[in-house]
C-alpha cells in the first residue's frame, strides 16, 4: 500500500496505467517487430508498472496542489 492513497485511488492509477502501458508495448512491439511472446510480455509487464506508478504519481501531485493551494487561500 502507497502511502496517503486509498485502495480506490490506487485501482484507478492502475487501471489508467495498463491502459498507457499496453498501447505503449504494443507500439513499441509492432515498431521492433520482435515477434517474440515473451518479449511482449515482459514489455507489456514493464509497462504497465511504469504507467500505473506514473498515473499515480501524478494523481497525488495533482492532488497536493489542490491541498496546498487550498491552505494557502484560507
Amino acid at each position: 500500500m502507497v502511502y496517503g492513497a486509498t485502495q480506490d485511488e490506487m485501482a484507478t492509477a492502475f487501471k489508467i496505467g495498463a491502459v498507457i502501458g499496453g498501447i505503449a508495448a504494443l507500439m513499441a512491439w509492432l515498431y521492433f517487430a520482435t515477434y517474440s511472446l515473451s518479449a511482449l510480455l515482459a514489455m507489456a509487464g514493464g509497462a504497465v508498472v511504469f504507467g500505473g506508478l506514473l498515473s499515480y504519481w501524478t494523481a497525488k501531485a495533482k492532488r497536493g496542489l489542490v491541498r496546498t493551494f487550498r491552505y494557502v487561500h484560507h
